[in-house]
């Protein structure tokens, strides 16, 4: 958006004190049409509100209400309004006059108000203020538009998906995703609509709650030897086909114990981008985002090298022997882990993929660790998810430690699964615990975010959703002593304050900062961790609770 300068002088008469500038606005004087004015038009960025143009205006001495002489009223209320506005006399650099036009008069006696040239909030904020401070106004506010509070219509959101719902008494582990579906970007409902995420797993199974939320993918995962096709479980190496055909195991061997086939990816896959409205099962936390299913597990786990392999193709990077991307993703959630440091061979490709504007995403594991977390969350660049209860406690098996990023929902997580015990059957729901689960929250999040403000970088990401998590609760593990490295992260996710976070980023101190620029920049990380680091060194806290700590 380009922004003008309006200069406010005044000298006013009619019983109001003369008052000289006390700064400038910043206005788009985009459109000077006579619909501009009744229509605020969306704000250009596309990611933060649509522009605004009403106000309300009470004066101190409005005259009482007397029946059927409202009418005489309201004359003398717009009379007062348009010798407000000329007093002030606000105009562009293009030298039009900003005025203020009498739209109608409240119950409350209060007038409302339109502007002739549509602002930003930011704009609009300024105004109202200093309308306010004159001696004869009571008070002066944004007509603010309010909109239907959207309850979904899929059932298990009501009585199984406390996850997605605000952090409060009985929740206090809430993700809080209602309410940032309540937001709009460019007039659209903020969904995810037109974010894609990768999803790093086992492959997806179609699902009538998934239906057309699920591009065309990749299977990755390679032969274990010449010719063996053991952790492919689909006798073949990789090819087009992302579709999970099971990963069940009959023959117990060390670190991979007899299992049912877990159809984990589809589980995923449902907690980020599950139809919304649609009156079936659940709803993803960006339930109008695309899921790209790279399939890079099988029976018993997969390799660093096919994981590696799929984060760049993700991301849309070339992989030899392999088509190219033609739908790269802004997103990766990588449910997935292993044990020891982070080698080579995942960094390379996390930061070729963070480069190339992705944000990585990984699960910090199930070790029961205190303060070791597994690969690929412990390298450099990736958002390490750890999980927490329905109450917010951390989650007893929940890995967490130096490099923890932010903690989610991550318990009795309901999502999209189907009845196969071994190969696939029918459609169905299920609920899983673990580190797991709590990854695709945040990328849920993080596509919202990326729907809100498209040109947003992964840093910027990152400091969206640190800087508004919410604090841990009183008296649990996280808060106090045991916390003195931040392994817990920077707290408990909110998606609607990171939403929010992201649009009205805080102002840096600097003047520069990674993406804004100027007085509005991106407030630097490093100073972020420190304040963190600062407060949370002032928490106490005990552990707390069964299966958490």
């Amino acid at each position: 958006m380009k922004f003008k300068f309006l200069t406010i002088s005044a000298s006013l008469a009619l019983g109001m004190v003369s008052f000289t500038a006390l700064g400038q606005l910043y206005l788009d004087p985009a459109s000077r049409s006579p619909d501009s004015r009744a229509t605020p038009q969306a704000n250009s960025q596309g990611s933060a509100e649509p522009l605004l143009n009403r106000l309300v205006v009470k004066f101190k001495d409005q005259p009482a209400t007397r029946g059927k002489e409202l009418s005489v009223s309201d004359r003398t209320s717009e009379q007062r309004l348009l010798e407000l506005g000329a007093a002030h006399a606000m105009q562009t650099r293009e030298g039009v006059n900003i005025a203020l036009n009498f739209l109608k008069t409240t119950a409350s006696q209060a007038q409302v108000a339109l502007t002739s040239e549509a602002m930003d909030r930011t704009t609009m904020n300024a105004l109202v203020q200093r309308l306010a401070q004159d001696p004869s106004v009571e008070y002066a506010e944004i007509d603010e538009r309010a909109y239907p509070q959207m309850t979904p219509t899929d059932p298990l959101f009501a009585t199984d998906q406390s996850s997605m719902k605000p952090g409060g008494a009985g929740n206090l582990g809430g993700a809080n995703f209602s309410a940032a579906w309540d937001r709009t970007a460019s007039g659209v409902a903020l969904n995810g609509a037109g974010v894609v995420v990768a999803v790093l797993d086992g492959g997806y199974r179609s699902h009538a709650d998934l239906g057309s939320n699920v591009l065309p993918g990749y299977d990755f995962v390679s032969q274990d030897n010449i010719g063996v096709y053991t952790t492919a479980n689909d006798g073949n190496s990789r090819d087009n086909d992302a579709l999970d055909p099971g990963n069940w195991n009959s023959t117990a061997s060390v670190g991979c114990p007899i299992a049912d086939s877990s159809w984990h990816g589809t589980h995923v896959a449902g907690t980020i981008a599950a139809l919304g409205n649609n009156g079936l099962g659940v709803i993803g936390a960006a339930y109008g985002a695309k899921i790209l299913p790279v399939r890079v597990l099988g029976v018993c786990g997969g390799y660093v090298s096919d994981i590696a392999d799929g984060i760049r193709w993700a991301a849309g990077l070339a992989v030899a022997g392999v088509p190219n991307n033609t739908t790269p993703a802004r997103v990766i959630n990588l449910s997935l882990g292993g044990t020891g440091v982070c080698g080579t061979t995942y960094q390379s490709a996390i930061t070729a993929a963070r480069n190339a504007g992705t944000v990585v995403l990984a699960a910090t594991g199930n070790g029961s660790s205190y303060d070791t977390l597994y690969a690929p969350a412990n390298c450099s660049g990736v958002i390490a998810v750890t999980a927490h209860t329905g109450s917010g406690a951390s989650s007893l098996t929940a890995n967490i430690g130096l490099g923890t990023t932010i903690s989610a929902p991550g318990t009795i997580i309901q999502s999209t699964s189907n009845t196969g015990t071994t190969t696939p059957l029918a459609d169905t729901y299920a609920t899983k615990s673990g580190t797991s689960m709590a990854v695709p929250h945040v990328a849920g999040v993080v596509a919202l975010i990326m729907q809100a403000v498209p040109g947003i970088t992964p840093d910027q990401v990152s400091i969206a959703l640190t800087s508004s998590a919410r604090a841990f609760p009183a008296g649990t593990y996280c808060v106090g002593k045991y916390n003195t490295v931040n392994s817990c992260g920077a707290g408990l996710l909110d998606a609607d304050a990171a939403v929010n976070a992201a649009l009205y980023p805080a102002t840096s101190s600097s003047g520069g900062g990674g993406g804004g620029g100027g007085s509005f920049g991106w407030l630097e990380l490093g100073g972020l961790v420190t304040l963190l680091a600062a407060a949370w060194g002032l928490r106490r806290h005990t552990s707390q609770g069964q299966g958490s700590r």
